[in-house]
């Protein structure tokens, strides 16, 4: 689906569109529309392309969750989108192959994210499928989990039923030790989704408080 598709129209065909191409402007989404994935498009690897950052923009505003996704053969600059990301806030999304030929390209994408995501500030919004591999993480080092099943729609339908296991259970692989690397082993890997925890109980108790009207000690 082209962007233009959408562009007056009374009612959305989904409430969840993927997918689709920046083909022109269209700043006014259709009404029920709840989440949009919009495909990279840009001059260079630094240089997004205006009508999709106007779209990401016009979208957001309106209450859509906006999700950027890179293609496995997109040549982008991935700490540049995290940052663009995080002042903007949405998401961002290495979506996988319909080939095997584009295996690495995927791969490659999903490990450039992950260490850009370990060293980028103030991205906020989710970046798959390396947040949810994150989550993963979480409960296998600490809960001792060795499973930890996607419930939301886009992971479901964007990474689940259209990657076979093995080329997600290779990227995962990958994405660890793309991280391990990045942090100094796997020690400082550990300690670092201990901080996350911790930094979610501290928001979670934060919150709390306020909404009780509480004083924080």
């Amino acid at each position: 689906m082209k962007i233009t598709e959408l562009d007056g129209l009374e009612k959305t065909p989904s409430p969840i569109l993927y997918g689709v191409e920046i083909d022109g402007e269209c700043f006014t989404p259709p009404p029920g529309l709840e989440q949009i994935g919009l495909l990279w498009k840009g001059e260079g690897p630094d240089q997004i392309d205006d009508d999709l950052v106007d779209t990401i923009i016009a979208f957001g505003l309106s209450g859509v969750d906006v999700v950027l996704e890179v293609r496995p053969g997109d040549s982008v600059d991935h700490a540049y989108l995290l940052t663009l990301a995080g002042n903007a806030g949405f998401s961002i999304a290495a979506i996988p192959p319909n080939s095997e030929d584009d295996v690495d390209g995927w791969q490659t994408h999903c490990c450039a994210f992950a260490r850009a995501f370990l060293t980028t500030p103030n991205f906020a919004k989710s970046l798959y499928p390396v947040s949810g591999y994150l989550s993963y993480l979480i409960a296998e080092f600490f809960a001792g989990a060795d499973a930890l099943a996607p419930n939301d729609p886009y992971t479901i339908e964007r990474f689940v039923e259209a990657t076979p296991v093995e080329w997600s259970d290779q990227c995962k692989a990958q994405m660890r030790a793309a991280m391990s690397d990045t942090l100094g082993g796997d020690d400082q890997l550990e300690k670092y989704l201990g901080a996350l925890i911790t930094s979610l109980f501290e928001e979670a108790e934060k919150f709390v408080l306020e909404a009780a009207g509480t004083p924080e000690a």
